[in-house]
C-alpha cells in the first residue's frame, strides 16, 4: 500500500467514524450533554476558537503550571505534555522537540513573534525567552502553525505575556516573585507592576517587569557522561567524573517596559525589552579533558501591534511590527572564539478577519522579515548571511449543523545572500480539515495537510568545527527543499468527570534534511554533512483528564497521558533523536488553603537509534510541589518544590548532548509569591 493510500484510509476512516456518530444520534437526553466547563481561548488562533472546538491539537499551559516550573527551560515546561519533548544540555538549554521534530521545523515566539535569536545555528544554543514574564504557553500542532511559518507537521511553542496580551480591565498590581535552590544556590527575584489610567474614552496600562538570576552549576546523581559513552571510548568507569555538572551556571538580568492603549473599538500595544544571559556548557571528560565553553547574550527588541474591530466585511484589523538587535559570544578560556550577530532584524505582519459567507470565518494575512546575521571569530562555522522572508496566508472555517470544515493555505518566498552564494526559491502549504461535533459533547475530526519547507542557513552553509557540539558541520548549498504529506485523525470527549482526547498523525518527508557523519575527523572532532533522503514520522498521543474531583473536603484536578513516535528513513533505519515512549501523570489537590501538587515522567528505554547514535536507559522523574496561601497575604503564596525527589539519573534521547551531561538530581526549591 502506498503511502498516499495508508493517508487515504486515515482520513476514510475518520469520515466513517463522523458519519457513524450521526447516525447513532439521539434526542439530546443524556447525563453527556450536561457536561460544562470553562472554554479556553486558543489567543495564538487567528480563528480566535476554543482549545476544544479548534481543528489543531493544542496543549495550553497557564501561569499557576508555569510558575512551578519556572526555573527550568522552555524545552523542560513543554516537555510535561504530550509529543513534546526537550533538547536540553544544562540549565541554559532546553529547545522544544516536537512530534519527534526541533530546530529549524519547530518555532519558539514571543506573542506571535520570532525570539530574534540564533538558538536554531547550534543545538547549544538557548532560546531568548524566559519563562518568568509568561502569562500563558501555547504549544500548537497541526494547521493552526501555518499561521507562523510551514510548522503543521511539526509544531510552535508561542509564550505569551501581560506586555501585549491584556483584557485593558482597570488594574492596579504590583508583584514580587523569590525563589531560592539549596543545590545551585539559586537567587531569582522577579516582579512586575501594571498600573492603568484614564484619558477621556481611552483606557491605559503602563507595565514594568524585571528579573534576576544567579544560579551555580548543578548537581548530578551519577558520572557527568554516561556510562554507554564511557565505555565507547574506551574510557576507565571509576576515573571518570562525577557529582557536579561544572561550568553549568547561569546569570540573566532582564527588564521590560510597556504601554497599551484601548478604546471600544482598538488596541495599541507598545513594549521594549532588554536582556544579558551569561551560561556554561559542559566540556569534554575523556582522556583529553576539555573547558567547556561559555556564552553571552545580549538581546533588545522593540515590538508593537495595532488592533482594531469593525464593522462590514472586514471584521478585526490587526498590525504588528517587531525589531531586534542580538549578540551571542562563544568564549574559550576566556578569549572570544566565535560572535554571531543579528542586525537590521526587523518584521511586521498584517492580519484582517473577513465577514465573507454566513458562517464562513476567513482570515487572511501578509508578513514579511529580513536581517542580518554578522559572524566573526576563528571558530565560526557560517558565514554572514542577509535573509529576506515575506508570506501570505489564509485560514478559513466554516460551520453548518454539528460539522466544521477549515480551510489553510501559506505561500512563502525566502531569499538568502552571503559573499558567495545567494538563494531565492519559494514554498507552499496547505491543509484541509474536517469534524464532526457529536451530541455527546464529543469532537472527531481529520485533518491533512502537504507541506513545504526551504533549507535553512545552517543546512546550505555550514563549514566548519562546532566546538560546543564537539563536531564538525558542514553545509551542502545544492539541497532542494524538504516536501511532507502529513494526515491527522483525532477525537476528543467531554465527560462528566472531565474527558480525553487522542490522536494519531502519519507524516511523510520526501528529502528530508538531516546531519549524518561522514566518518571522518576535522579538527580532532567528527565531521557530520547535512544530507537528504525521504524519511517517516509516526505517531499517537493520548490523554485522559479529571477536573473538580470532590475528595472529601479537597478538590483534585488530574491528568494522566501517553505519546510515542517513531522516525525512521525510507532507505532503513531511524532518524537520530527521536523520543522514547513516554508517559506522564499530573496531580493537584487543593484544600482549605494548601495546595499540593505532583508530576511523573516516565520515559522508556530508546533503543531503535540511529547508526552513529548510543541507546538511552528508562527514567522515571518525580516532582512534588506544596503551595501555602497565607490569609494575611493578599493572593501571595509559599511555595516549597522538590524536583526529581529520587535522584534519578535522567538523559533525555532528543538531546544530541544526552550523553555528555545528565540533568540535574535532587533539588529543593522556595519559593516566595507577592501580590500587592
Amino acid at each position: 500500500m502506498s503511502k498516499q493510500s495508508k493517508k487515504a484510509m486515515l482520513i476514510g476512516v475518520a469520515a466513517g467514524f463522523m458519519v457513524q456518530a450521526e447516525v447513532l444520534a439521539q434526542p439530546a437526553n443524556t447525563e453527556f450533554n450536561n457536561v460544562t466547563y470553562d472554554e479556553i481561548q486558543v489567543l495564538s488562533s487567528p480563528l480566535n476558537k476554543t482549545e476544544f472546538n479548534l481543528l489543531s491539537t493544542v496543549n495550553i499551559i497557564d501561569r499557576a503550571e508555569i510558575e512551578t516550573y519556572l526555573t527550568d527551560t522552555i524545552g523542560d515546561l513543554v516537555s510535561k505534555y504530550p509529543g513534546v519533548d526537550s533538547a536540553n544540555m544544562g540549565q541554559a538549554v532546553g529547545r522544544p522537540v516536537i512530534r519527534g521534530q526541533s530546530d529549524f521545523r519547530v518555532a519558539v515566539l514571543e506573542n506571535g513573534f520570532s525570539a530574534g535569536d540564533v538558538s536554531t545555528t547550534g543545538a547549544d544554543h538557548a532560546n531568548a525567552v524566559s519563562l518568568l514574564d509568561a502569562q500563558r504557553v501555547e504549544v500548537l500542532k497541526g494547521p493552526v502553525a501555518l499561521r507562523y511559518g510551514p510548522y503543521v507537521s511539526s509544531g510552535v511553542v508561542n509564550l505569551l505575556d501581560v506586555h501585549m496580551n491584556t483584557d485593558m480591565k482597570a488594574v492596579q498590581q504590583f508583584e514580587l516573585m523569590e525563589s531560592f535552590s539549596d543545590m545551585t544556590d539559586e537567587k531569582t527575584v522577579a516582579f512586575l507592576g501594571r498600573q492603568s489610567f484614564l484619558m477621556d474614552d481611552v483606557r491605559g496600562i503602563i507595565a514594568v517587569s524585571g528579573r534576576f538570576l544567579d544560579k551555580d552549576a548543578y548537581e548530578i546523581p551519577g558520572t557527568v557522561e554516561s556510562i554507554a559513552l564511557i565505555n565507547d571510548e574506551d574510557e576507565d568507569v571509576d576515573e571518570a567524573e562525577r557529582g557536579l555538572a561544572e561550568n553549568t551556571d547561569l546569570e540573566e538580568e532582564a527588564g521590560t517596559i510597556s504601554l497599551n492603549l484601548g478604546s471600544q473599538d482598538s488596541q495599541l500595544s507598545l513594549m521594549f525589552s532588554s536582556m544579558t544571559r551569561e551560561y556554561g556548557l559542559v566540556g569534554h571528560h575523556g582522556d583529553e579533558e576539555e573547558a567547556g565553553p561559555r556564552i553571552e547574550m545580549e538581546r533588545e527588541i522593540f515590538r508593537g501591534r495595532y488592533t482594531r474591530n469593525m464593522n462590514g466585511l472586514v471584521d478585526r484589523f490587526s498590525i504588528g511590527f517587531s525589531t531586534t538587535d542580538y549578540e551571542h559570544n562563544e568564549l574559550e578560556e576566556g578569549a572570544i572564539a566565535s560572535t554571531f550577530k543579528v542586525t537590521d532584524a526587523y518584521a511586521t505582519e498584517i492580519e484582517a478577519s473577513l465577514n465573507a459567507y454566513e458562517n464562513l470565518d476567513t482570515v487572511i494575512g501578509v508578513s514579511y522579515a529580513n536581517e542580518t546575521l554578522e559572524t566573526s571569530g576563528e571558530e565560526v562555522f557560517l558565514p554572514e548571511t542577509e535573509t529576506s522572508k515575506q508570506a501570505i496566508f489564509t485560514f478559513n472555517n466554516y460551520e453548518i449543523s454539528n460539522w466544521v470544515f477549515e480551510f489553510s493555505a501559506r505561500h512563502d518566498e525566502v531569499e538568502y545572500e552571503t559573499a558567495t552564494h545567494s538563494y531565492d526559491d519559494s514554498a507552499s502549504s496547505l491543509a484541509l480539515g474536517v469534524a464532526y461535533k457529536t451530541p455527546y459533547n464529543g469532537i472527531i475530526g481529520a485533518t491533512s495537510a502537504t507541506t513545504e519547507r526551504l533549507p535553512s542557513v545552517n543546512e546550505l552553509y555550514s563549514d566548519g568545527v562546532h566546538f560546543a557540539a564537539q563536531r564538525n558541520e558542514i553545509g551542502d548549498n545544492t539541497l532542494s527543499k524538504e516536501s511532507s504529506d502529513m494526515a491527522e485523525i483525532y477525537f476528543r470527549q467531554k465527560l462528566p468527570f472531565g474527558g480525553f482526547s487522542i490522536s494519531y498523525y502519519d507524516n511523510s518527508v520526501e528529502d528530508y534534511i538531516y546531519l549524518a557523519p561522514t566518518g571522518t575527523d576535522a579538527g580532532n572532532m567528527p565531521s557530520f554533512n547535512f544530507i537528504q533522503s525521504d524519511a517517516d514520522f509516526k505517531g499517537g498521543e493520548f490523554t485522559i483528564y479529571w477536573r473538580d474531583i470532590n475528595l472529601g473536603p479537597a478538590l483534585m484536578n488530574a491528568d494522566i497521558s501517553v505519546d510515542q513516535v517513531r522516525g525512521n528513513l525510507a532507505s532503513g533505519g531511524s532518524l537520530p533523536t527521536i523520543p522514547p515512549v513516554t508517559i506522564s501523570a499530573r496531580a493537584d489537590i487543593a484544600y482549605q488553603n494548601f495546595d499540593f501538587g505532583t508530576v511523573i515522567t516516565h520515559a522508556s528505554q530508546q533503543k531503535r537509534v540511529a547508526s552513529y547514535e548510543l541507546p538511552t536507559d528508562k527514567f522515571t522523574q518525580i516532582d512534588l510541589e506544596l503551595g501555602w496561601t497565607p490569609r494575611a497575604l493578599k493572593d501571595g503564596r509559599v511555595s516549597l518544590l522538590a524536583k526529581n525527589v529520587t535522584d534519578e539519573e535522567v538523559r533525555r534521547h532528543a538531546s544530541p548532548f544526552k550523553d555528555r551531561v545528565s540533568e540535574p538530581g535532587t533539588d529543593i526549591v522556595l519559593r516566595l509569591h507577592l501580590t500587592f
